[in-house]
């Protein structure tokens, strides 16, 4: 699924829910500038992301993402859904390093590009 029609879907989530951006920013543990680049299709959103969402308004993450695009999702996700509960601590922990590895590769080319 393409950044501005997962944007698009997050968009109207948070409206059908009654939910504005700051509440929404406030949850995801960012700035509401950050959190409106994400539902204008700016800025990326991580898996992690989308369970927090999906989990703050109480809703299925299939209601985000496209049918067929289930693939995509988070691993305790997943996992929560096929009730598979023991390994779901495993894979959110493993999906959270992953993050963590994303954002250090997302800064060492945004470094490499400003030196070059």
């Amino acid at each position: 699924m393409d950044r501005w029609t997962l944007a698009q879907r997050i968009r109207l989530l948070r409206e059908q829910h009654g939910k504005s951006q700051v509440e929404m920013a406030d949850m995801l543990g960012i700035s509401r500038q950050a959190y409106g680049r994400l539902e204008n299709g700016i800025r990326d959103v991580s898996f992690i992301e989308i369970q927090q969402i999906t989990n703050y308004l109480e809703v299925d993450y299939r209601n985000i993402l496209e049918e067929g695009e289930t693939q995509n999702v988070s691993l305790t996700a997943l996992c929560r859904d096929e009730q598979c509960s023991d390994n779901a601590v495993v894979f959110e922990k493993i999906e959270h390093i992953v993050g963590v590895f994303l954002v250090q590769e997302k800064l060492f080319y945004q470094m490499k590009d400003r030196k070059g």
